[in-house]
C-alpha cells in the first residue's frame, strides 16, 4: 500500500477512532475509508431495490427455467 502525505484535522480522527474503535491513524482512516464505501454500497443498493430491477430480473430467471 502506498504512502499518502495528508493534512487531518486530528479532532475529528480521535472522534473516529472513538467511534470505530481504531488503535492507529492508520487504521482510523482505513476504517472510516471501508465505511464511507460500505455505506454507499447500501444505499446504492437499496436504488436498484426500489426500482425493481431484481424483481425484473426474478422474473427473467423464472421464465428461462423449464418447468419441471
Amino acid at each position: 500500500m502506498p504512502k499518502t502525505l495528508i493534512d487531518v484535522d486530528e479532532e475529528l480522527l480521535e472522534q473516529a477512532r472513538l467511534v470505530l474503535a481504531t488503535n492507529t491513524k492508520k487504521a482510523t482512516v482505513n476504517a472510516a475509508l471501508r465505511e464511507v464505501v460500505r455505506q454507499w454500497a447500501v444505499v446504492e443498493f437499496a436504488t436498484l431495490a426500489r426500482s425493481g430491477l431484481f424483481e425484473r430480473l426474478l422474473k427473467a430467471d423464472q421464465e428461462q427455467r423449464p418447468c419441471r
